[in-house]
């Protein structure tokens, strides 16, 4: 009987990844995709627009194919945690939306800039986009596995699948993203010299 239940509770964790994953995958990117969003529609003095602009600037002049991943991946590992990962998966997408605000407020020709197309349009955008999706998705789902006192060590396997595939993810990302930035140009991105 304890045998059958075992393998019953297994076969629902690895059957998952039909209706009930999907619905939990999307949720965890609208999740992102949302906060973002919002963040990137609040309203924003012009003195703290270009006091977070110019430390957004700091932080990309220098930047590389490997710390844009690093960066990336720490962000989505902490997205894994049973319950925190989902609220920290909103945070994060709002705080990159208002990096969005800042640019709209010092650059007002901005502002009917499809904020959204950053994620659904650029290959990179996409990638983490999809890549936060897992993420958040698999906190809920852990969490709810919490409630259910199902054994955890059943979800350990689909979890270190889903990290690989988020590590893969991001790390073409990174790749794109900063093949895009030597491309475009740093100044290109970060508004500087009235390139944008």
């Amino acid at each position: 009987m304890e045998n059958n239940l075992k393998k019953l509770k297994m076969t629902q964790i690895f059957q998952m990844p039909s209706k009930i994953r999907l619905y939990y995958f999307l949720i965890g990117m609208i999740v992102f995709s949302g906060s973002y969003y919002f963040g990137s529609e609040i309203t924003m003095s012009v003195i703290d627009a270009q006091l977070l602009f110019d430390e957004f600037e700091f932080q990309v002049i220098d930047i590389d194919a490997l710390s844009i991943t690093t960066h990336n991946l720490l962000l989505a590992l902490v997205m894994f945690v049973p319950g925190f990962g989902v609220i920290f998966g909103g945070i994060s997408g709002f705080e990159t939306g208002v990096v969005i605000t800042a640019m709209k407020t010092i650059y007002p020709e901005l502002q009917d800039f499809p904020v959204l197309a950053l994620l659904l349009v650029t290959p990179f955008g996409i990638l983490e986009l999809i890549s936060y999706g897992i993420a958040i998705s698999r906190s809920g789902m852990i969490l709810r596995h919490i409630n259910s006192k199902i054994n955890l060590q059943l979800m350990i396997r689909p979890v270190i699948i889903e990290v690989i595939i988020v590590l893969v993810l991001l790390f073409v990302g990174g790749q794109i993203e900063y093949l895009m930035i030597n491309f475009i140009g740093v100044d290109y991105i970060v508004g500087s010299e009235n390139k944008i």
